[in-house]
C-alpha cells in the first residue's frame, strides 16, 4: 500500500459542478483560469521533462486550494514512454482523444490539458475540434493561440510538452 498527503480545496470537477448549479457559464475568470492552468502545466511539465506521462488528467485530479495555487493529483498510472501499449490509450479517462494520439501519451497530455483549459475559460466541454480563431467571446488573441496548439488535431502541431505551455501562458 502507499498513502498519500491530504490536499484541501475544491477539484476542478467541483468547481463546475458549482458553476453548472449557478447557471452560469464559469466562476472562474480568464486570468484565474490561466492562472490555474499555468501551475498544471509546470507541475506537468516537470514529469514530461523527467521522460514521463501523467496519463490521468481530468478535472478531478486537479485542486485548487483556497490559497489559488494547484495540485496535481493521480501520478499513479505514470510510466516511461514505451512501457504503454495503444490499448492503455483507449481508456483514457476524459471525454474524448485525437485519434492521432495512439501511443503519444505527452501529447495526449497536452490535448487534454487544452480540453480542461477550454472548460475553464468557457465552462463548456469543447464537443468538436477547434478552429483557429476559436469562435467564443472568452477565448481570443494569445488565448486561442495557447488552446490551437494545445487542441490541433495532428500531435505534431501541439506542444511538445506542458513546460512549453506553461511558458507561453
Amino acid at each position: 500500500f502507499y498513502t498519500r498527503d491530504f490536499v484541501e480545496g475544491l477539484s476542478l470537477h467541483d468547481i463546475f459542478l458549482k458553476s453548472e448549479a449557478h447557471e452560469t457559464p464559469t466562476l472562474i475568470s480568464p486570468s484565474s483560469a490561466t492562472m490555474i492552468m499555468q501551475q498544471v502545466a509546470l507541475t506537468v511539465g516537470y514529469a514530461h521533462n523527467k521522460g514521463l506521462s501523467h496519463q490521468n488528467l481530468k478535472p478531478q485530479n486537479i485542486i485548487v486550494k483556497e490559497d489559488g495555487t494547484t495540485s496535481v493529483l493521480d501520478f499513479g498510472l505514470v510510466l516511461p514512454p514505451g512501457l504503454v501499449d495503444s490499448a492503455h490509450c483507449k481508456s483514457h479517462p476524459f471525454h474524448f482523444l485525437s485519434p492521432a494520439d495512439q501511443g503519444d501519451l505527452v501529447s495526449a497530455d497536452i490535448f487534454t490539458l487544452g480540453l480542461i483549459y477550454y472548460k475553464l475559460l468557457t465552462g463548456q466541454m469543447l464537443t468538436e475540434p477547434l478552429h483557429f480563431p476559436p469562435a467564443h467571446p472568452k477565448i481570443s488573441g494569445q488565448l486561442g493561440h495557447i488552446l490551437t496548439r494545445c487542441l490541433h488535431q495532428n500531435p505534431e502541431n501541439r506542444y511538445k510538452n506542458a513546460s512549453s505551455m506553461a511558458r507561453d501562458l
